[in-house]
């Protein structure tokens, strides 16, 4: 099993959730979470998205990796984010002046990547 993250941008923000279990319970990140047994990683990245904002996306590219975690870039193909209780506890388009309580290693993420995607 390995993660995935998704990177949905939309007007200039970048789309949060708020986890809402551990190990990064209360903090904003991007949706994502682990494979399944044989799931290829851009499907993962899919469902993931799906299971934790209500969204349905299709993958663009990979942009990048977080603590080896490939970052697809995801074009939002249907849907209004929402949170998906009791997984994410919140969603929210954010400019990077807004990341306040996220990981280190996505605040390290969106300011590399800020004016290269």
């Amino acid at each position: 099993m390995m993660a995935v993250l998704a990177y949905i941008v939309k007007d200039g923000g970048v789309l949060l959730i708020k986890r809402g279990f551990p190990p990064w319970q209360g903090f904003w990140s991007f949706p994502g979470g682990g494979t399944g047994l044989d799931e290829d990683p851009k499907e993962a990245c899919i469902r993931e998205v799906k299971e934790e904002t209500g969204l349905d996306v299709e993958v663009v590219e990979e942009v990048g990796k977080i603590r080896g975690a490939p970052v697809f870039l995801c074009e939002i193909i249907a849907g209004e984010p929402s949170p998906c209780l009791p997984e994410t506890t919140g969603v929210m388009w954010a400019s990077l002046s807004q990341f306040i309580k996220v990981p280190p290693f996505i605040r390290e993420f969106l300011e590399e990547t800020k004016n290269s995607v």
